[in-house]
């Protein structure tokens, strides 16, 4: 069960065959001493983005993220596990826009 999320400020936006470097802080709702232990999934919404090797800084995951089609606007979804056994969900906007 996921008890809270917390939505990126920013928008990424990338071409399409750029390989993309997508970083989310979930610094605002962790609890004092609650660290990120993994994470649980990393996708798209629409699919269409290949999302690989999250890495864990702190409180930010930063993933890769490649493909994508000219125009679309993308819901990038990242869900952790902390070290108090809570579900946490990040959700991000990135628009894949050609030349």
């Amino acid at each position: 069960m996921v008890l809270l999320s917390t939505t990126a400020p920013e928008v990424l936006v990338k071409l399409p065959e750029d390989i993309a470097q997508y970083s989310m802080s979930f610094a605002s709702i962790l609890a004092d001493g609650e660290t990120i232990s993994t994470v649980s999934s990393a996708v798209s919404d629409p699919t269409g983005l290949t999302i690989t090797d999250s890495t864990i800084v702190g409180e930010v995951v930063t993933i890769k993220i490649t493909g994508g089609t000219d125009g679309v606007n993308y819901r990038v979804k990242i869900i952790i596990t902390t070290s108090l056994s809570n579900t946490y969900r990040g959700d991000g906007l990135l628009k894949v826009r050609g030349n």
